[in-house]
């Protein structure tokens, strides 16, 4: 089984091949740096529960991106989720079980680094944590709407070399989950050896049609693999 701990490393790697394939330019030549800040507010009223649940969180997310160069880019991202005011909610880790969960814990994450290739306009491939979302994320998809992302330590490749045709393919060796990065109960992290296969035809204005196979294998929770 491939180890994340080996991907990301070469990520690193690779990514400093791309940045100095070249004569050094000035550091902004390369990289775009990024800020947002993003507040959610969430209550839940759950029978069984004597109190209701008010969270404010706060999202603070920093990233670098690095320009295409050679065909290669990439992307480094941290986000921090910090709670605003009480914590009157179960986050999963805050041990206020008293109250209905809101799976927005607080912490700091390493949420996507990945370096991409794309030897042509039509195909790419890339390499690290990222986030993929494919079709209406039914299966497939980062849960955007909760402050910290599921991300995937993954290798991916995608094309439209074939007419009418996009191939999504991506073998996965961890799943950084809603949870935070934080050791708990759920756990936040999920390994193991998956294959995600999307492919999609659009023959015209009338629609398109998909077929997918996602095959997951997860070491420590054999009840969701698939």
């Amino acid at each position: 089984m491939a180890s994340s701990r080996g991907l990301l490393p070469l990520v690193v790697a690779l990514a400093n091949v791309a940045a100095f394939a070249e004569e050094p330019k000035p550091a902004t030549s390369y990289f775009d740096p990024g800020l947002d800040l993003r507040y959610r507010y969430e209550g839940v009223e759950q029978e069984g529960f004597a109190s209701d649940a008010d969270a404010n969180t706060l999202r603070i997310r920093a990233n670098l991106a690095l320009r295409e160069h050679l065909g290669f880019s990439g992307l480094l991202e941290v986000d921090h989720i910090e709670a605003v005011g009480s914590q009157d909610y179960n986050d999963t880790r805050n041990g206020n079980t008293e109250f209905p969960v809101v799976a927005d814990p607080e912490g700091t994450d390493l949420n996507q680094l990945w370096l991409q290739y794309a030897p042509r306009a039509d195909t790419r491939f890339r390499l690290g944590r990222q986030r993929l979302n494919l079709d209406n994320e039914r299966f497939i998809g980062s849960v955007g709407w909760r402050q910290n992302e599921q991300t995937l330590d993954a290798i991916r490749i995608e094309t439209t070399a074939l007419a009418k045709v996009a191939v999504n393919y991506a073998f996965v060796d961890r799943v950084n989950r809603v949870f935070g990065p934080d050791a708990g109960t759920p756990p936040e992290t999920l390994e193991g050896a998956s294959h995600l296969l999307n492919v999609k035809w659009s023959p015209g204005a009338a629609g398109f049609l998909v077929a997918y196979a996602y095959l997951l294998d997860f070491d420590e929770a054999p009840q969701l693999s698939s």
